[in-house]
């Protein structure tokens, strides 16, 4: 971008000298105000010196004043180069490396990187924005056959490429490190979700230049728990099947150590897994009277946060104990044919992972309402009897509950009694006041109760 700032004059012309100022070549014109010019880069060549002029001209064309830059630039596209040297094997894991970078006629040489790779593997950056001209030090994991190339980048911004998967590396280094390097330690599964009390292969690999019988050893930590031996002296390449808690949804902890010639390498691993222990949570609605054909409808409402629902299981209670009568999948919808009668039910749910609900007890009779579910009578028998208003006892009926000629009739009562009807409502002959003494003298009927 190319700026400027003027004053007076009516327009102001730009222009560019490929040639050292031999020959100019107008770029843009613009009113004679302040203002900018993006130029354009890739419109030049590369590698070329390029001179900016800049003139103030009148209404009529003619300049009347005239500015040069400080000084010309060249279009920089050409990436630097670099080269990584050596020494060809190291007792150390950490080495230093002598990186030779260049650019050519270019802006120059800002930074330089280190590519690693082991043999056979892909290569990853290991050392970035190194300083040019100065050794370059890079630390190996562990010990084995290395390696290296370099890559620079120039103050215009161009950098080299990075080594392909098959590229042959500027530097082999045989590293012997006597440290212990744990190449693998992870579980073999591809489950998110496992049940508890499940077991899982535990696979580990460790790998050194002295490494003796048994260096292996593995440990367990809970939340907020100490170390845990699951192994000790194992070798230096195997697997366990390791068996989850029964209880608690958080995972456990695992660490690796592994010693060989006196030092220890440590390896940690919190496993990517969810324990699903806990039953899924089921709630069983229905009509607490049935008197239509057919089944009667459930509704059965379950959640499972972690594997799902997989089905249901309907069991009644059945001759002083309870039977599982019907299974039905997650989804389908759950009904209950029986006969005529009350009947106590219980829904059992099962999620993916084969943790269930709670089932009821043997031999433990239903409660009122029962608890697995609301009590579904089909069709009763028509009865007088009306139960007695909640929250009072039931007393016994006189004797002349059956014969309303036999109920007192004396003294009579004025006005009904407000809730729910009685036996006293439901039988009480209709009485009528007494005669009075004037109707008794004149002969006159008595007159009805109103």
């Amino acid at each position: 971008m190319v700026s400027w700032r003027a004053v007076g004059g009516d327009s102001i012309l730009l222009s560019a000298s490929l040639d050292g100022g031999g020959t100019w070549r107008d770029l843009v014109s613009r009113p004679a105000v302040d203002g900018f010019y993006i130029l354009d880069a890739a419109k030049l060549p590369e590698e070329t010196p390029v001179l900016l002029r800049l003139r103030l001209r009148d209404i009529d064309g003619r300049p009347l004043a005239e500015a040069k830059a400080p000084g010309a630039f060249m279009v920089d596209r050409r990436p630097p180069t670099a080269r990584a040297t050596g020494p060809s094997s190291s007792e150390a894991s950490r080495v230093e490396v002598s990186v030779e970078a260049s650019d050519g006629k270019g802006s120059g040489v800002a930074s330089v990187s280190l590519w690693a790779c082991e043999e056979g593997k892909p290569w990853f950056l290991a050392v970035e924005a190194a300083e040019p001209g100065k050794p370059v030090a890079w630390t190996a994991s562990h010990h084995g056959r290395w390696g290296l190339v370099a890559t620079a980048r120039d103050r215009a911004g161009n950098a080299g490429p990075s080594p392909s998967l098959k590229a042959e590396p500027q530097l082999r280094i045989l590293v012997r490190s006597p440290e212990p390097w744990i190449s693998r330690f992870a579980l073999e599964t591809s489950d998110l979700i496992v049940p508890g009390g499940h077991a899982i292969p535990l696979a580990w690999a460790v790998e050194g230049e002295a490494l003796g019988e048994g260096p292996v050893t593995i440990e367990v930590r809970g939340p907020g728990g100490s170390w845990v031996s699951l192994g000790k002296g194992l070798p230096a390449k195997g697997s366990l099947a390791w068996k989850l808690p029964e209880r608690g949804a958080t995972p456990p902890e695992l660490r690796l150590r592994a010693s060989a010639g006196g030092r220890e390498s440590v390896r940690e691993l919190l496993p990517t897994i969810l324990v699903d222990v806990e039953a899924p949570r089921v709630l069983v609605k229905g009509p607490a009277r049935w008197e239509k054909p057919g089944e009667v409808p459930l509704e059965v409402q379950a959640s499972d946060e972690l594997s799902g629902l997989a089905g249901f299981s309907l069991w009644r209670w059945d001759a002083g104990g309870w039977a599982e009568i019907r299974r039905v999948q997650a989804g389908q919808p759950l009904t209950y044919n029986g006969p005529d009668g009350r009947h106590a039910l219980w829904v059992v749910a099962a999620d993916a992972l084969g943790n269930v609900s709670a089932k009821p007890e043997a031999g433990a009779k239903p409660k009122s309402p029962p608890p697995g579910g609301p009590q579904h009578p089909r069709r009763q028998p028509s009865a007088r009897a009306v139960p007695a208003p909640a929250g009072k006892p039931r007393s016994a009926p006189p004797r002349w509950a059956g014969c309303p000629s036999k109920a007192p009739s004396w003294p009579p009562r004025l006005g009904r009694r407000k809730g729910p009807p009685s036996w006293r409502q439901d039988f009480r002959p209709r009485r009528s006041r007494p005669p009075s003494r004037r109707s008794l003298r004149e002969g006159s009927p008595p007159r009805a109760a109103p």
